[in-house]
């Protein structure tokens, strides 16, 4: 019998034979099912992602987190600096390796746009890139 498991980012084919002999395979016997959305499921999602995409998430989902950290509350101007040193002790909290102020750029400008102004570069946390 053949079970293949389908998520929605990537397909895990588990293949039991009963005779051991892969040479030929009846696809008839395939069942198709796809894994609901479980807790569980969230939780390998959310680890799959780089390190600076699971902390925004965290920072957008605790907005206590960045208004302690930044004093502000405004998503619209986040200074780049500010950011990182917020990620940075994030990293050190949650035992996360951290990484450079240049690959974390990187990462975040996949998702977010950064912009130059008279104080810096800022990110515009509440518009995510299409």
């Amino acid at each position: 019998m053949i079970y293949v498991v389908h998520f929605s980012w990537f397909i895990l084919i588990e293949i039991i034979s009963l005779n051991k002999s892969f040479k030929k395979f009846d696809l008839s016997n395939v069942v198709l099912t796809d894994i609901p959305m479980t807790d569980l499921k969230k939780d390998m999602i959310e680890h799959s992602l780089p390190s600076p995409l699971r902390f925004l998430n965290y920072v957008k989902e605790n907005n206590a987190y960045f208004i302690d950290r930044v004093r502000m509350s405004n998503w619209k101007e986040v200074k780049s600096k500010d950011l990182f040193d917020m990620f940075c002790c994030w990293c050190i909290e949650n035992n996360e390796k951290k990484m450079s102020n240049t690959a974390f750029g990187k990462i975040v400008n996949t998702k977010y746009e950064k912009k130059r102004t008279n104080n810096g570069y800022m990110y515009d946390l509440e518009a995510l890139k299409i």
